[in-house]
């Protein structure tokens, strides 16, 4: 389960060590005769794995260098050997993990949370905005359920400006749309990409 491997980082670090590098294995393996077979006919690779909450990050990030940095290379190389660009997910308050990233090869980081912990959009595209594309950004936890139209809207527009402004940004939400958004919120989002 999620709670033991994670006490388990701390306590057993030779085991966890070997069960990541052995899953990235199977992932190399299986990706390059993926990658062979659809050589040509993909774009984007796209993986990865929550590595933060609302307020910080699920470990130390010394504990994410150990256990993840790595891999994520390795899986990164392979998919830019076949010139894919590398889309990776992690959910939270990740910004401290951002330039490891960039330096393991990720192009494009999937979603944008900007309601947590040091993920303020601004910030982001200042920062690293020239460094990777960002995806996502627009809130799925308050304001596209909550909102008006027309803050939907507003944020929509604010998330374009901020996360756009450099080297490339992807417009979407900043998690899967649910049932609590409103038809009415969904159509102020993209009209504001479109507009």
């Amino acid at each position: 389960g999620f709670e033991n491997f994670l006490l388990s980082m701390a306590a057993c670090p030779e085991m966890v060590r070997t069960i990541v590098d052995r899953m990235t294995d199977l992932y190399l393996e299986f990706n390059d005769t993926l990658f062979s077979l659809l050589n040509g006919k993909m774009d984007v690779y796209y993986f990865g794995s929550d590595f933060g909450v609302q307020n910080g990050l699920l470990f130390s990030q010394t504990m994410w260098e150990d256990f993840f940095y790595e891999n994520i290379k390795r899986l990164a190389d392979l998919a830019h050997s076949y010139d894919l660009k590398v889309m990776m997910h992690s959910c939270g308050a990740i910004s401290q993990l951002i330039p490891m990233l960039i330096d393991a090869g990720i192009d494009i980081l999937d979603p944008i949370q900007t309601t947590a912990a040091g993920m303020d959009p601004h910030e982001l595209s200042e920062q690293f905005g020239d460094k990777i594309v960002f995806h996502g950004g627009v809130d799925t936890q308050q304001v596209l359920p909550n909102e008006s139209p027309e803050g939907v809207y507003q944020h929509s527009v604010e998330m374009l400006d901020k996360l756009g402004s450099r080297r490339g940004y992807i417009f979407a939400p900043s998690q899967m749309l649910q049932s609590d958004v409103p038809i009415a919120n969904i159509e102020a989002m993209y009209r504001a990409a479109r507009e």
